[in-house]
């Protein structure tokens, strides 16, 4: 979801790289710059938190609603006022898988409210590899 709000927001585009600051992260292979796809594949937590203080919490609150997210719940932790940081690191924002299928046909589908580009930005990225058949 959030890389769909990224690419309709215009914070990012394809030859974005996020600049790491030096500061060891949480894995060894989010200590390095990042592309949007390498974000994705990754799941690089420090730019996700980059990005969600660029959309706002207003715009992302919006954006999960329009998108019927889960429970849309972007508070964080109680009385933390961390929802732009921490939101959806097993903090608020919950989903559940038969929702996040649907979620993923939305996209699939071009069936959510924004840009085009976005979405085609999103699933380039959310592939990796085909996979053979054998068994």
């Amino acid at each position: 979801a959030l890389s769909l709000m990224a690419f309709d927001a215009e914070i990012i585009d394809q030859k974005t790289i996020f600049k790491w600051d030096k500061t060891p992260k949480g894995m060894e292979i989010w200590n390095s710059n990042h592309t949007p796809k390498t974000w994705m594949q990754f799941s690089v937590v420090w730019v996700s938190q980059e990005i969600t203080q660029k959309i706002g919490l207003n715009k992302i609150k919006n954006y999960l609603k329009d998108f019927d997210y889960g429970n849309q719940d972007f508070s964080g932790d109680k009385e933390r006022n961390n929802g732009l940081t921490e939101a959806w690191l097993e903090s608020s924002l919950k989903i559940s898988p038969e929702e996040q299928i649907q979620f993923l046909r939305k996209i699939i589908n071009h069936n959510l409210p924004v840009k085009n580009s976005a979405i085609e930005n999103t699933i380039e990225n959310m592939y990796l590899q085909d996979l053979d058949n054998s068994t």
